[in-house]
């Protein structure tokens, strides 16, 4: 009877490691589908917001103008057609249609760089680069355009010089007035969204 006494204590001991095995690889399964499923919601997310931005871009440089630019305007300064006026009319576009938008992308860019790292960043830096553009390119634009109008300009910088620059700002602040002229900012623009679905569309699956 010693040895069948041996044998369940073999065989218990056996059953414990056993247990302990399946326990083990159950927790390892657990935790990547955990992974998997915050990768596979942190990569829907970036792509989700950067379609969404790249769409809101699109709007804020359609030519024309939105009723809401109007809104904390006098008659007076409807009427006007001075930098101040120019600069609170796009000021308000990227308020309404673009501020939101980019501090999603922004969150959405936090929670993938913490999951991928700086390969992740790479990827997302290329929108917020855009993004960053249009707002340098609106506060230099209406800053350069109320120079000229109180003329302040100093010694280096000539109409010719300030000219040029408010055509490169209008490139980034509006599509081209014609079709047959070539829109870099936008092509950037979707270079930089394709780049993102590109690399993240992989965690989707």
């Amino acid at each position: 009877m010693i040895w069948l006494t041996a044998l369940e204590k073999i065989a218990v001991a056996g059953s414990a490691i056993t247990v302990a095995i399946i326990s083990i690889k159950g927790l390892r399964t657990w935790r990547k589908q955990i992974i998997g499923g915050s990768q596979h919601e942190a990569a829907k997310n970036i792509i989700r917001s950067a379609l969404k931005t790249k769409r809101a871009i699109e709007q804020t440089r359609a030519i024309g103008r939105y009723s809401f630019e109007e809104e904390g305007l006098s008659e007076e300064q409807k009427s006007a057609s001075n930098s101040e006026t120019r600069a609170h009319r796009y000021s308000m576009r990227l308020k309404i249609l673009l501020a939101d938008n980019a501090s999603e992308f922004e969150l959405a860019s936090f929670e993938a760089e913490a999951l991928w790292g700086k390969k992740a960043k790479d990827k997302t830096d290329l929108l917020k680069k855009c993004i960053g553009e249009i707002y340098h390119a609106s506060n230099a634009s209406f800053m350069y355009k109320r120079m000229v109008e109180v003329d302040q300009l100093t010694g280096k910088q000539t109409f010719d010089e300030i000219r040029n620059s408010l055509t490169q700002y209008r490139k980034i602040l509006y599509y081209p007035e014609t079709p047959d002229e070539l829109d870099e900012f936008g092509n950037k623009v979707n270079s930089a969204v394709e780049t993102i679905s590109d690399y993240f569309r992989r965690y989707l699956k």
